[in-house]
């Protein structure tokens, strides 16, 4: 009698550990199946914030347009009301959110109908790399040299070979990016960092792109003295450009066959909206004089920008073949905004 009670507390004892074996794996299988769901959702929502983004910054700076692509995308990855699509543009990105409660299979049994996904993406609309510096010489051939007094430059540098300075007071707030050597003679001269050995970036040629959709296309040599120059799209000069205290307005490329030449005083924006490429094709860029003031890109992929005066500022980018300079107190500040003058562009997943 003693050993069939025994058995049946046994028996007992079984049968509520198999129940709570039972529980433990139903709990198991409930959390792999509704976590499966939740993961295929998550994907499915990362795939569509993707594809919106990168395809609304290809219509930038166009919001209107951009917004109305994000949707259109967005709606043919499968996502569809209830989900909660939120679109953001800062500066030339655009950001794409998408939220989605997933109803859960398992789950409501402990009380838990539903979890919310989130997918985030952002793409941007950027300029080529070599655009990324506030200097850049693109020469195989050509070394980015300095020799002088009062060099400041608020941005990174970039040589597609070696690289001298010598003299004194010179900053370089960011990097010192070389493909050979960089070599410093002199004092005072402060770098935020030095990059040897790096890679070579190629220079990019944008005229054909800046000729197929020109706006305005003078055959011969073009004289920009005092005068205001609207820039909303492209200008084609057949010859050279010369500048003389220019005020640019507007967004675009002036893009001359020959040399470019400003003399004497500045080029200064209308507002802080406007953005330009001073573009030499298949010559130099020259700037003589003192205390002037130049906003926009610097852009001569096949030549050389010479630079020769004191006091002057550049707000924007140089970017040639090669890089001359003479003189003393330079400053130049890299403005990543003026970049949106580019006529082409490259659209990256940055998030």
């Amino acid at each position: 009698m003693l050993m069939w009670n025994r058995f049946g507390e046994e028996k007992g004892a079984v049968l509520v550990l198999f129940a709570l074996i039972f529980v433990f794996l139903l709990g198991l299988v409930a959390i792999v199946v509704d976590a499966g769901l939740v993961y295929l959702s998550r994907g499915q929502l990362q795939k569509a914030a993707d594809a919106a983004s990168i395809a609304g910054a290809y219509k930038l700076p166009d919001v209107i347009e951009a917004d109305e692509t994000v949707r259109l995308f967005v709606e043919a990855n499968g996502i569809q009301e209830p989900d909660q699509v939120s679109i953001m543009f800062p500066g030339r990105q655009v950001q794409v959110m998408i939220q989605r409660e997933v109803p859960l299979f398992f789950a409501p049994v402990l009380g838990l109908k539903t979890m919310r996904v989130n997918a985030e993406a952002t793409a941007a609309l950027t300029a080529d790399r070599a655009f990324n510096f506030a200097l850049f010489s693109g020469g195989e051939n050509e070394d980015l040299n300095y020799s002088g007094s009062s060099l400041y430059v608020e941005g990174d540098c970039h040589s597609n070979r070696h690289s001298k300075f010598s003299g004194s007071s010179m900053i370089i707030t960011g990097i010192m990016d070389v493909v050979g050597n960089f070599r410093r003679y002199g004092s005072s001269i402060n770098i935020g960092d030095i990059v040897e050995n790096s890679d070579y970036i190629p220079m990019p040629d944008f005229s054909n792109s800046v000729r197929d959709s020109a706006t305005t296309y003078y055959g011969s040599k073009q004289h920009y003295f005092g005068t205001t120059v609207d820039v909303n799209g492209n200008i084609v000069v057949d010859g050279e450009a010369h500048f003389s205290g220019s005020t640019i307005r507007g967004v675009g490329t002036v893009l001359a066959k020959d040399n470019i030449h400003i003399n004497g005083s500045s080029i200064r924006y209308e507002s802080s909206g406007d953005a330009v490429v001073i573009y030499s094709e298949n010559g130099d860029i020259q700037i003589n004089g003192s205390n002037i003031e130049i906003h926009g890109i610097l852009y001569a992929p096949n030549g050389r920008v010479r630079l020769f005066g004191s006091s002057i500022t550049v707000y924007g980018s140089v970017v040639a073949k090669e890089i001359q300079l003479a003189g003393s107190s330079w400053k130049f500040i890299y403005d990543p905004d003026a970049t949106q003058s580019l006529p082409s562009n490259v659209v990256r997943l940055i998030k």
